[in-house]
């Protein structure tokens, strides 16, 4: 089952490339502006607009065990470390 797509502002080219390493130090090996990669069991797709600052993400597969609830959170979390946006 798909989660709720969610999207980010204020996303600086800075800020992407460090998502793109904690998402790699992760499993989850992402790459380029935009696309999707799969690893255990999860499936992501992006897109990433530098020039507007924002970033879409999706988890579009993930274990029966992983709630869209908490993915969604964990990824809330690694924007707003990135971000330096420590506000919820």
């Amino acid at each position: 089952m798909a989660c709720e797509k969610q999207t980010f502002l204020g996303v600086t080219p800075e800020a992407f490339n460090c998502l793109v390493a904690k998402a790699t130090a992760n499993g989850m090996p992402i790459s380029g502006d935009s696309g999707q990669a799969s690893q255990g069991g999860f499936t992501l797709v992006w897109n990433y607009n530098p020039e507007a600052q924002m970033l879409d993400i999706q988890c579009l597969e993930s274990p029966f065990m992983a709630p869209c609830l908490m993915i969604n959170a964990k990824i809330e979390s690694m924007v707003r470390e990135c971000t330096g946006n420590l506000e919820p």
